[in-house]
């Protein structure tokens, strides 16, 4: 009984909020991470909340290498990224507040699951093959063998990031339409970076040297991510209002 209750009251609460709130949906871009879609809803006209699914590819993969690059990163490993980089997904909730007059704050967090393609050894090499990693002695050789070799070293990686923006909102002639503008920063607070190693005539090669390298490269892009992966952003998005206008 007790939970049904809380389960009632909550669904309730639900519809209540839902009622008094302003519904929207979106698309646009935030350069130079994404293109997107989302869900936007405004509650009591002070406060909002939107959920937005969108795609990270070309031109902006370089845009935000690039970034990255001048902020600091090394160049090889800069590369190798550029080389690894198919494309990517984001998942970007946000909680935010209007101003009045059109002006927004907010915050929100950024999940963004990278797909890799193989970098070309020669770059892998020029980066990984040497003594950046704390590896013994004698795995250090295997993997200069292995790189050395023409091995192909896929990096999958998963990045986590928060951020803010301030904006303003232009409504069109029509009631329904309006354009939103910000400007903001995205940084990365961590990442995980899964490594896969293929050689000529085996499938993907596994074992303590994986492993181990494996664990090695992920700190090292951790550790660049943190420091170099924080990326201005501005968006330009072009929303529409549902349902029933007041």
């Amino acid at each position: 009984m007790k939970k049904l209750l809380i389960l009632s009251a909550f669904f309730l609460l639900h519809i209540s909020v839902f009622a008094q709130s302003d519904h929207y949906l979106k698309i646009g871009t935030q350069i130079p991470l994404q293109y997107n879609i989302g869900y936007e809803f405004h509650y009591n006209q002070k406060w909002v909340g939107s959920l937005e699914v969108g795609i990270f590819t070309k031109p902006y993969d370089k845009m935000a290498l690039g970034l990255m690059k001048n902020w600091g990163m090394d160049k090889n490993l800069n590369l190798v990224l550029e080389e690894s980089f198919k494309y990517g997904w984001i998942v970007q909730p946000e909680l935010g507040r209007n101003l009045g007059k059109g002006w927004y704050v907010g915050v929100f967090g950024q999940h963004i699951k990278l797909v890799a393609k193989d970098p070309s050894p020669t770059s892998v090499a020029d980066y990984f093959g040497g003594t950046v990693f704390d590896l013994s002695e004698d795995n250090q050789e295997l993997l200069d063998g292995l790189l050395t070799s023409g091995a192909s070293l896929d990096i999958i990686g998963t990045l986590r990031h928060v951020g803010f923006h301030v904006g303003k909102s232009f409504q069109t002639k029509n009631p329904r339409l309006s354009i939103f503008t910000s400007l903001g920063l995205s940084s990365n607070i961590n990442s995980q970076s899964d490594i896969e190693f293929r050689v000529k005539g085996f499938s993907n090669l596994q074992g303590e040297l994986v492993d181990t390298i494996e664990s090695a490269v992920n700190k090292e892009l951790q550790d660049n991510y943190l420091k170099y992966a924080h990326i201005p952003v501005l968006s330009v998005k072009l929303r529409y209002r549902l349902g029933e206008m007041n």
